[in-house]
This record gives C-alpha cells, structure tokens and sequence, in this order.
C-alpha cells in the first residue's frame, strides 16, 4: 500500500510503503453514509511590516 504524508495545504511532502500480508488483512462492513469530516479553519495571511 502507499500513501502520502500531507503539509497543511494538502500537498505531498514524502510518500510512505506499508508492507502487510495478505492473512493479517481482513475486510470491514463500511458505514452506510460517509462519515463527515471536519471542517479545514480558514487561515487569513498574516500582514508583515518592514522593520
């Protein structure tokens, strides 16, 4: 399996391998709507005076 690890931004900064065994992996009934995720807070930039 791969995946990545993610900046603030959501943009790639490394991927990652995980190794597993096909005997360690077993199947899980899925929810049946999706789970909501939270919400991103909105970031304002930061006004920065010469000085």
């Amino acid at each position: 399996m791969d995946g990545y690890q993610l900046d603030e931004k959501g943009e790639a900064l490394a991927r990652r391998e995980l190794f597993v065994i096909r005997e360690g992996i077993r199947r899980v009934n899925r929810p049946t709507r999706p789970t909501p995720t939270p919400a991103q807070p909105c970031r304002r930039p930061v006004n920065q005076r010469p000085g």
